[in-house]
């Protein structure tokens, strides 16, 4: 019996096996639903192999080490400053009324952050109505402009959004953008975002992912929040990406 017969019918199989051992101790030690274990394991029993290498590449929930440590400095200042905002009675309503009672306490339970007065909530539902409400902000910006995308493209009428922030800038207004590496890739290595750092706008790749990386960790977790906020004063949320098209799915 040659010693390559010997690692191909004993020594891999084993080693797949003890792999797959190791993997099922984890999914069982693990708090996670009972659903995404089942599904796993499932997965991981019927083609070993692959099932092993996918649970290692997709399976583990790692933000890397210097993001971890990031999220680590980062937490202790907004839990701060959430105290301290829910200690401000003046600022902070105690609803009963019972349609809204339970959001208010799953919001605050979960994340910490109180129910705030004097918001105002106003949806919009058209593609144009968006883009125009976020010029129309941008253009009454004093102080500084946040956003945040997953998409963000060159063309249509973002060509107007992208107008509005470059006067903005010169009118002394600090503008930040923070965009997904994967989602807006195309336009990170676009001229025009070159031109938009040029001319004073701060653009941060956010979630920056390569091959090597994807071993070490996920690269599925992408910046998928789309924000847009001015002067602290308003704020746009949920909407879809800012596209050639206006807004996109």
């Amino acid at each position: 019996m040659s010693f390559e017969h010997i690692i191909l019918v004993y020594i891999i199989p084993v080693l797949i096996w003890v792999a797959v051992i190791s993997v099922t101790l984890r999914l069982l030690v693990k708090k996670q639903a009972v659903s995404a274990t089942l599904s796993w394991l499932m997965i991981i029993y019927l083609v070993p192999l692959i099932g092993v290498i996918a649970y290692l590449i997709f399976g583990e929930i790692k933000l890397g080490t210097r993001r971890a440590k990031a999220f680590q400095l980062l937490k202790p200042k907004y839990t701060q400053w959430l105290q301290q905002l829910s200690e401000q009675k003046d600022l902070v309503t105690h609803s009963q009324d019972p349609r809204y009672r339970a959001l208010f306490k799953l919001v605050h339970h979960r994340l910490g952050i109180p129910n705030i007065r004097g918001n105002e909530l106003h949806i919009l539902d058209t593609p144009e109505s968006i883009i125009r409400s976020i010029i129309r902000d941008i253009q009454q910006a004093h102080h500084s402009i946040n956003m945040v995308f997953y998409i963000w493209s060159n063309d249509g009428m973002i060509n107007e959004v992208k107008q509005a922030l470059e006067e903005a800038v010169q009118r002394g207004v600090k503008v930040c953008l923070l965009l997904d590496s994967v989602g807006s890739n195309a336009f990170l290595k676009s001229l025009v975002c070159k031109e938009m750092r040029e001319k004073g706008i701060e653009i941060t790749e956010a979630l920056h992912v390569n091959l090597f990386r994807m071993f070490f960790s996920r690269i599925d977790l992408r910046q998928l929040d789309r924000r847009d906020g001015a002067n602290q004063r308003s704020c746009f949320t949920d909407f879809k990406q800012l596209t050639c098209l206006g807004l996109g799915n």
